[in-house]
């Protein structure tokens, strides 16, 4: 009896297997199917070349793009630094006349030695108590001490006379000097620009052109152009430290050397190529 009813158990479930059967095979039909179209579907957007675009009108356009690079050797025309002194007295004003009279004495030589006033400018103005300190007594103070600078722009031929113009400034009372910064005038940096983007451009084309050349292409114009200028600003040069004693009378200041470094203006250009005529 037991077995009968197994039997009949399996024969209710029968037709439930083939239906399940038969809906796995269609859905495996698809997505076979599915499958292949998209397959078909990547290969014809693989075959596409990344630098070909299909205008609307219907004709090919080749996008190459091409980096130029103009670089300017130059040696800065400007130099900027900064002269000090200091002074002690035994109260605030003997300090402050004392300071007063040597920086005067520094700002006439450079009047004499040709740097406009514009060009001079003060920086630092300190007067206060002077401490002495000693292991065995600590710190006491030992009257006032008063301390100014100026900054000084060197630009053209002043730079080349730099020597001198320093030499005279530290024999007339000076007993700092800063370090220098090389820059370039306004006039001279406008100039650079233009070249090195000139340069940069004529890169740009000349490379443009030769591999359109190689590849029976000719140039048909221009799609994009990305131009990157060099950040204003040149590195700060120590010049014999940053503090200095005056020198002896009649001698000579030292020796700045601008050196030479380059400028380079880069540009970014998208041509547009197409089949040779």
């Amino acid at each position: 009896m037991a077995v009968k009813e197994n039997r009949a158990v399996l024969g209710q479930s029968l037709p439930v297997y083939v239906i399940a059967v038969a809906l796995i095979a269609i859905a495996a039909v698809a997505a076979t199917s599915l499958y292949s179209m998209s397959l078909m579907s990547s290969v014809t957007r693989g075959s596409t070349n990344p630098l070909v675009e299909e205008p609307t009108s219907g004709t090919k356009e080749i996008l190459v793009p091409v980096r130029g690079s103009g670089t300017v050797r130059y040696t800065p025309d400007k130099a900027t630094f900064t002269l000090g002194v200091e002074a002690r007295g035994e109260t605030v004003p003997e300090a402050s006349d004392k300071m007063s009279k040597q920086m005067n004495s520094v700002i006439s030589s450079l009047l004499a030695n040709g740097v406009p006033e514009k060009n001079i400018k003060t920086s630092y103005l300190s007067i206060g108590p002077y401490w002495e300190c000693k292991p065995d007594t600590g710190c006491q103070q030992n009257g006032y001490i008063a301390s100014s600078q100026i900054t000084v722009v060197l630009e053209g031929r002043l730079l080349v006379d730099s020597a001198k113009i320093l030499g005279d400034a530290l024999e007339a009372g000076a007993t700092q000097l800063w370090g220098v910064t090389f820059d370039l005038t306004d006039e001279t940096k406008a100039q650079l620009r233009d070249t090195a983007l000139k340069n940069a451009l004529a890169d740009a084309s000349s490379k443009a052109t030769a591999l359109a050349g190689l590849m029976n292409l000719q140039i048909k114009g221009i799609r994009h152009i990305t131009v990157s200028f060099p950040e204003e600003g040149y590195p700060i040069i120590p010049l014999a430290g940053r503090f200095m004693e005056a020198g002896a009378p009649g001698s000579q200041g030292p020796t700045v050397m601008p050196g030479e470094t380059t400028y380079q203006v880069t540009v970014e250009i998208t041509y547009i190529l197409e089949p040779a005529q």
